[in-house]
């Protein structure tokens, strides 16, 4: 069993499942109507269609094959979802506000600031027509 909350884009084994699952969210309701604490869809397919999200607890993950990406804001995240499962959250469902943030991005020893890139002219984006 797993016992701690895993970041989206995880890769899990669950107890009596042949597949893999990636985890795409938090405390859902599956396609039979019952609560879980994970949204996944099944490994390498991924989403295909509503009815084929994998609904799954904590207690069946067997095996974490692969953790998703951590940083800042997920962790606040994780600490409304604790407070949410623990009934202190003031919110109807465990998110967290979006806060802009810059993000230092290290890079050969230099730091540099992350930025969106706006206004790309179209002849640099390949297209398959």
């Amino acid at each position: 069993m797993y016992n701690q909350y895993l970041s989206i884009g995880s890769v899990v084994l669950l107890k009596g499942e042949g597949k893999k699952v990636m985890l795409i969210g938090y405390y859902g309701v599956d396609p039979s109507g019952k609560n879980v604490d994970y949204m996944g869809v099944v490994y390498p397919e991924g989403f295909i269609t509503p009815n084929e999200i994998v609904g799954f607890n904590q207690t069946e993950v067997l095996q974490v094959l692969h953790e998703g990406y951590k940083d800042l804001e997920q962790e606040r995240f994780f600490n409304e979802l604790r407070a949410f499962e623990q009934g202190i959250s003031t919110q109807s469902r465990p998110t967290v506000p979006y806060q802009k943030e810059t993000v230092p991005v290290t890079q050969n020893t230099q730091t540099v600031q992350a930025t969106q890139i706006t206004n790309v002219p179209n002849e640099d984006i390949d297209t398959f027509e």
